[in-house]
């Protein structure tokens, strides 16, 4: 029998090629090869994604061990985003109390302990009790958990029609609870305030009246303070109640510069500072995280549920 040239010898579907390990050490392999002899090629290991990782086609347990490396990054990756949103939100809140405190001693120094100041604090009352309500015990409860989790799943459609959903009931209601409570702010005055002179009432009213509207900018930018939060974005909701302090100070100053006393020149500035720190600017902030509006969104929708 000849002896069997193997040189020549056609290679089989496997060969043995030759690979190294860390140390150094050779070791044999294996690696898929096309077949010489009837032209079968077979398949090839190709990188190819995994749940947004890189694994090998046919590898089992690659994936696995993929995902549990890139989780560990992720949590650092969190860990970081966590204390830098710890930071601005603990900045914000010392530069908000600053503010406050400097609203305070403008106040003060104004207004005194003059009855103009009873009514500042008093026109808030009613105005304040809506917004809790609306705002306070569903928004911050219910709506930002379920935009969140759409956001994290990348279901980004969803998230805006469950936002739609949310905008389109809460923006009618908080109008036409507004304009209610513009309209009946006398009698609603004479009722939980009793003590007060008929021409206080009808002051305290007039200031209700312009404070009422400031009640819509905080709880419908509290809608697109969520989107932000949903996106983990925080300097611009931050932002809100430097603004709204801001606006408060400069509208009783520049009234009493103008000669005026009273308490209008701070509730027209409670009204500026909503409408510009609450809304206007967190609507900017949404807007630039691709906010959109969703037609055909039941009005039945699971986020309302």
């Amino acid at each position: 029998m000849a002896p069997i040239d193997r040189a020549r010898r056609p290679r089989g579907l496997l060969h043995r090629v030759p690979t190294r390990r860390a140390s150094g050490t050779r070791i044999g392999g294996t690696q898929p090869r096309s077949h010489p002899v009837r032209g079968i090629r077979l398949p090839r290991l190709v990188p190819t994604r995994c749940a947004g990782r890189t694994r090998a086609r046919g590898l089992a347990g690659t994936c696995r061990a993929a995902r549990g490396t890139a989780g560990s990054s992720g949590n650092v990756m969190s860990g970081t985003r966590l204390g830098k949103a710890a930071l601005i939100v603990s900045g914000g809140i010392l530069l908000s109390r600053l503010l406050g405190f400097l609203r305070t001693m403008t106040l003060a120094g104004i207004l005194g302990s003059t009855r103009a100041a009873d009514l500042f604090q008093d026109a808030f009352t009613i105005p304040d009790i809506l917004f809790y309500l609306m705002a306070g015990g569903f928004l911050s409860i219910t709506f930002i958990p379920i935009l969140a989790r759409h956001m994290a799943a990348e279901d980004e459609r969803e998230g805006w029609r469950s936002f739609t959903a949310v905008f389109r009931p809460v923006a009618i209601t908080m109008t036409a609870l507004t304009v209610i409570a513009m309209i009946a702010a006398r009698p609603i005055v004479s009722t939980v305030f009793p003590r007060f002179t008929a021409a206080e009432l009808d002051e305290l009213a007039h200031l209700m009246r312009i404070v009422f509207p400031a009640q819509i900018f905080f709880v419908l930018g509290s809608l697109f303070m969520a989107v932000q939060y949903a996106h983990k974005r925080f300097v611009i909701p931050i932002l809100a109640p430097l603004i709204y302090n801001t606006m408060i100070i400069a509208g009783g100053l520049l009234a009493w510069q103008a000669g005026d006393t009273s308490a209008e020149g701070f509730i027209w500035g409670a009204l500026v500072g909503a409408a510009i720190g609450n809304f206007g600017l967190q609507w900017y902030g949404a807007h630039r995280l691709g906010l959109r509006w969703e037609r055909n969104v039941p009005w039945n929708h699971p986020a309302l549920k």
